[in-house]
């Protein structure tokens, strides 16, 4: 079967990442660049569907913790809160009567910026979880011979508009794949590179941050923040956070996660894509979309792979693939 897309190399700007502190009220103070998107070399930088969700989720939380947008907000609520106390004191009404109480913006703030960073951390993992979880099944989809172990191969090209056989494999392939993606991040690439072959290096150098991480993410959520003998052994080498106080998390924190996420993301779904998924996702994306949509010609379901930045297609080849109108 020829390859029914070109490949195409897509390049984000690097983004300014802005840092909120307490005395960043009137605007934030840029803090470092950081490319959030690596640039893809040339014929590698077809994605996932699942690596387009993760991206879209680290943008996410891009804006939300080093946007204006906080900044901007707490700013707008100082300047209210001043003009209220203006406002109060200048108007006898108001004297005396403990009706409005002077707020401690700067504490707020603080808060704010202890609070938030183990909040993105949970963020950081809740995206980057269903991606393997979601890249590993696409990737038995597109060789079910995978699920049992079999060297034999499968073109998943040929079943992909077969939506009731790939239900039932996907039904029973996913605990299979959920048993994969468990324990810590050592285990479950390394049961990741034993179904697909994953190359050790693409994985290893990112597994002590994932792991330090995630321990840390599992104190917040399971022992209200506090830290403790299993999940010290994470991350032993870190001073800051010790055996039965707060996870302490701050922005570098954050760039070091970020960054691992990201980097280790690329490389395994580039791995995917190359040597699994290949045309096999865009098939089953195809034939879906004209199922659940049966009166779309080419030139919708190419507005509709556009809309969603999955690939470059023509309308005339998504004609040929589903034997449908162009207009």
């Amino acid at each position: 079967m020829k390859p029914i897309a070109k490949w195409r190399v897509q390049v984000l700007p690097q983004v300014h990442i802005l840092f909120i502190g307490p005395s960043g009220l009137s605007a934030p103070t840029p803090l470092k660049e950081y490319v959030l998107v690596s640039k893809l070399d040339p014929f590698k930088a077809r994605r996932s569907i699942a690596k387009i969700r993760l991206e879209d989720g680290l943008r996410q939380v891009n804006d939300l913790y080093w946007g204006s947008s906080i900044s901007t907000q707490f700013a707008s609520i100082a300047s209210e809160l001043t003009r209220l106390e203006s406002f109060a004191a200048s108007n006898p009404a108001f004297r005396g009567q403990g009706r409005l109480q002077r707020a401690n913006i700067p504490q707020l703030l603080a808060d704010v910026e202890v609070e938030l960073p183990k909040f993105i951390v949970i963020l950081l993992f809740s995206y980057f979880e269903p991606y393997l979880r979601d890249v590993c099944m696409s990737g038995v989809l597109s060789n079910p011979c995978i699920a049992i172990g079999s060297s034999s191969s499968i073109n998943g090209g040929d079943i992909a508009a077969d939506d009731n056989l790939l239900n039932i494999i996907e039904r029973l392939s996913s605990p299979l794949v959920e048993n994969w993606l468990k324990g810590s991040y050592a285990e479950r690439f390394r049961d990741m590179r034993r179904a697909f072959s994953i190359p050790e290096q693409v994985t290893k150098p990112h597994v002590p941050i994932l792991d330090d991480y995630y321990a840390k993410r599992n104190c917040i959520v399971h022992r209200q923040g506090i830290i403790d003998d299993r999940s010290k052994r994470y991350f032993q080498g870190d001073t800051r956070n010790t055996i039965g106080g707060q996870v302490n998390i701050n922005q570098s924190d954050l760039l070091t996660l970020h960054k691992a996420i990201h980097d280790v993301a690329d490389q395994i779904d580039r791995h995917m894509v190359e040597n699994h998924i290949k045309n096999c996702e865009m098939l089953r994306f195809l034939h879906r979309t004209h199922r659940d949509h049966p009166d779309w010609k080419a030139t919708d379901i190419t507005r509709e792979i556009l809309r969603l930045r999955m690939d470059t297609l023509s309308r005339n080849l998504v004609a040929r693939v589903l034997a449908i109108r162009e207009k």
